[in-house]
């Protein structure tokens, strides 16, 4: 075991309330330092530990209270993620886009307003990366947001560029076997227990998906996913959900398989 991340949604009443259970916060803290235990009595290195926070409306204000959650259980970086989430109106155009009918496709938190005012989210998010900065604690971000676009980021309804390689580059496979388009959009592209990966890979609906996804750069659920590389501009084009990205045409790869694979429930 060469590393391992927790998810820690805030200091001690934060995460419980948002786990809906008092307690949750001391099981994790006593997880991690069994952990730790074990591999100090089988004669192993220290290993490296990470938390995963996320910004939320609950967590905001005691965002840089993390690097005192970091040291008190003794890890040695902080991922931030920034809230992914959709508007109802972004969910039903992607499902038009993707000719799909069923939100339930689309796998992200859906609200008309995360309640997240974007100076308050620039203001933490600096205290915090400052805060781990001072105590020599690494600090990361996805997805990576400039400063110029973070308005339109939380600014429910605003548009961000940018693309994804994801369904370029990797395959995303059930326990049971499905493929699905990507994490966010969960259309099955395929089934492992009766086609093989480069079948499926090169397949007709997976085929199309990756060229509709070309043909809009971003579809309007994915602004604010994780696994998008975000444009560092403000879009200048008010009427495109989203700016070209450079992409040249790797739709189906002419027999080429993706990168990597991962396997989720």
């Amino acid at each position: 075991m060469k590393h391992v991340s927790v998810s820690v949604d805030g200091p001690k009443d934060i995460h419980d309330d948002a786990r809906g259970a008092k307690g949750t916060f001391e099981r994790t803290a006593a997880g991690l330092r069994r952990l730790q235990n074990a591999v100090a009595r089988s004669g192993g290195t220290r290993l490296p530990i990470s938390i995963n926070t996320t910004v939320t409306e609950e967590g905001l204000d005691a965002l840089d209270e993390m690097v005192d959650v970091a040291q008190e259980l003794g890890v040695d970086a902080i991922g931030l993620n920034h809230l992914m989430y959709s508007t109802p109106e972004e969910v039903d155009e992607t499902l038009r886009l993707v000719g799909e009918s069923d939100p339930a496709l689309i796998q992200t938190y859906v609200t008309p307003n995360p309640g997240l005012p974007p100076e308050s989210v620039r203001q933490r998010v600096s205290s915090l990366a400052q805060k781990c900065q001072e105590s020599n604690i690494r600090f990361g971000a996805r997805p990576q947001i400039s400063d110029a676009v973070l308005d339109d980021y939380y600014e429910p309804g605003g548009r961000v560029e940018g693309r994804c390689l994801y369904p370029f580059l990797n395959a995303r496979v059930s326990f049971s076997g499905k493929m699905y388009f990507c994490p966010m959009i969960r259309i099955e592209v395929g089934d492992l227990t009766t086609n093989t990966m480069e079948e499926i890979w090169n397949g007709d609906r997976y085929v199309e998906l990756r060229r509709r996804l070309l043909d809009n750069t971003l579809f309007p659920v994915c602004q604010r996913c994780c696994k998008v590389e975000l444009s560092t501009e403000r879009v200048t084009q008010p009427d495109s959900l989203a700016a070209t990205g450079g992409l040249t045409d790797p739709v189906a790869g002419e027999g080429a398989v993706g990168q990597s694979a991962t396997s989720h429930p």
